[in-house]
């Protein structure tokens, strides 16, 4: 009995002393320290979204289209005669063997004037661009027997001539090509920048760089001013023709017979 008594305190404490382990295990296991892994800065990759938005949203193909370049070859029925740039610029085009003046911004007979310049001109044909060049015509033209002619009163044509010119203004533009000439913003005449040699116009005594100013006291300031005279000419019995040659006005007095 005394031997129970004993034991009893001993066991007491070892009850406590296992007790306290176990506490100790518990506690330990709870505050522990836990690695957390380190968080990658860099963005996720959006790559296996867009495989995936992909197979079930397919996206149409983009093709990409470039802008057609202005042609270099032009139609060859389609030719340049002539330009003449103001507020109204416009250009002589030869369609089919037909001239045609056209207003930039126009169309005639498939043929859309884009836009003139001094001496070319950009046109639509068939939904193509191409940029087109005043042509010099170098063949000879049959003009008569004596479209020029000198007497006594001066220099003299032959109606049949003016007619020539004045009925198809190609025939005129495939001989001379005129400029605008514009002084302190406003076009004052045109220049002869270039005329054919043994044409009736180099006959009639004008000159590569000459200013044409006037034809029978009619001023021309634009194109229009040009072809309206030209339709003019061909009831006058004569020309007075109003240059300016190196700074100097001249006049060319022509006889229409």
């Amino acid at each position: 009995m005394n031997w129970l008594l004993l034991s009893l305190p001993l066991v007491a404490s070892l009850s406590t002393l296992l007790a306290t382990a176990g506490l100790y295990v518990v506690f330990k296991e709870a505050f522990r320290e836990v690695k957390v892994p380190h968080l990658r800065r860099e963005e996720p990759s959006e790559l296996p979204i867009k495989e995936a938005f992909s197979r079930v949203f397919p996206q149409p193909k983009i093709e990409e289209v470039s802008s057609r370049p202005e042609g270099n070859t032009a139609p060859e029925n389609v030719k340049l005669l002539g330009t003449a740039v103001g507020i109204k610029s416009l250009a002589l085009i030869e369609v089919d063997g037909k001239s045609l003046i056209i207003e930039e911004g126009k169309e005639k007979k498939g043929v859309r004037l884009k836009s003139v310049s001094r001496n070319s001109a950009t046109v639509v044909v068939g939904g193509r661009v191409f940029r087109l060049k005043v042509e010099r015509q170098r063949g000879s033209i049959s003009v008569g027997t004596h479209p020029v002619s000198y007497g006594d009163s001066g220099l003299r044509i032959s109606r049949r001539e003016i007619e020539r010119i004045t009925k198809d203004p190609g025939v005129m533009f495939r001989e001379i090509r005129l400029v605008p000439y514009v002084k302190n913003g406003r076009t004052e005449g045109f220049i002869f920048e270039w005329i054919k040699p043994g044409s009736l116009f180099y006959k009639a005594g004008l000159r590569k760089g000459d200013i044409l100013v006037s034809i029978n006291n009619m001023t021309i300031k634009s194109g229009e001013d040009a072809f309206r005279i030209l339709q003019v000419l061909r009831n006058e019995p004569s020309l007075r023709v109003v240059v300016l040659r190196g700074g100097q006005r001249k006049e060319i007095n022509v006889r229409i017979e």
